[in-house]
């Protein structure tokens, strides 16, 4: 399992070398552009997570949803993930899906109060 787990990775690093290769010698601004998309990428994911889990569990602070979160991606890739949620959920209060109160805790806005014509 490991020696497979280990060449997946190795090609994985490889490829990613040579897109960045690639896109550097396309353009210096390429590879950042990718870089960039990347990072939003990721973000982006980050949010998703977060809802679902707001959504779907007895999360009820961001300290019990950053542990359940961890916890959750161990178990289900046998990895340890350092993830932080506080990012993510100033994204959603951001996009009015979340309320956090003075003590902490995080409340999901119902859909049907929040308002489409809201500017980010």
């Amino acid at each position: 399992v490991f020696s497979s787990f280990s060449a997946q990775k190795y090609k994985y690093e490889s490829l990613v070398s040579k897109v960045m290769y690639a896109r550097h010698l396309d353009s210096d601004y390429g590879a950042m552009l990718h870089i960039v998309d990347e990072v939003l990428e990721q973000n982006i994911k980050e949010v998703i997570v977060c809802y679902f889990y707001l959504l779907t569990s007895e999360a009820a602070d961001e300290i019990s949803l950053d542990e359940l979160i961890e916890q959750e991606l161990e178990n289900s890739f046998k990895e340890v993930v350092d993830f932080n949620c506080s990012r993510a959920i100033q994204h959603l209060q951001k996009l009015g899906l979340a309320e956090v109160n003075s003590e902490g805790s995080i409340k999901l806005t119902e859909l049907k109060d929040i308002d489409p014509l809201r500017k980010v």
